[in-house]
């Protein structure tokens, strides 16, 4: 089979939440097989990388954008805060009475 190899013709093992996976090809020639070995378990790397980057980078437009709204909730508020004590006649201070 030396020469042509495919992910069907290997066998993997996952275990459940852990980073290590059994990777088993048989080929009569060594090298290819350990070829074909480091071969899959890049490739598989490579897209387990590209799957936890797109999450990632997902996650962290889902929270900048909540962080967005947050703010414009927050200046919103102030902004009213802000009238009502002005229509009030409420100074706010650093200073505290009676000290």
């Amino acid at each position: 089979m030396a020469g042509r190899a495919s992910a069907k013709d290997a066998e993997r093992q996952t275990l459940a939440r852990q980073h290590v996976i059994t990777i088993d090809y048989a080929s009569p020639d060594p090298a290819f097989a350990a070829l074909v070995g480091h071969t899959f378990a890049q490739a598989y790397i490579d897209t387990k990388i590209g799957i936890v980057g797109r999450a990632g980078r997902a996650i962290c437009q889902m929270v900048r954008k909540g962080a967005r709204i947050c703010a414009t909730g927050l200046e919103v508020a102030q902004t009213r805060l802000s009238k009502y004590q002005q229509e009030k006649g409420i100074v706010a201070s650093d200073e505290r009475l009676g000290q």
